[in-house]
């Protein structure tokens, strides 16, 4: 599913979309994660995404940072002290 595409809150999404953001019929920002062998990948709700545009590694401030996007447009993560894939 392309950035940006209708998804369902809790539903399944392919691994292929992971990081991928989709938007829920109400207008909720969802991002396809994946929740463990059991669950697999699902559109879950987020963070608030800020837009800015940051690289894996690069230094992040968890008290403002929160969530943004790769320079693929897939979602990273504050970690703490730099910007992770996933928690």
């Amino acid at each position: 599913m392309p950035t940006g595409s209708v998804a369902a809150e809790g539903s399944p999404c392919l691994e292929s979309e992971a990081r991928s953001f989709g938007t829920a019929a109400d207008g909720t920002s969802l991002v396809c994660v994946f929740l463990g062998a059991d669950a697999g990948h699902r559109w879950v709700r987020h963070a608030e995404d800020d837009d800015s545009v940051h690289t894996i590694g690069e230094p992040c401030d968890s008290s403002v940072d929160r969530v943004s996007r790769d320079r693929q447009g897939r979602a990273i993560l504050c970690g703490g002290t730099t910007w992770t894939a996933g928690p």
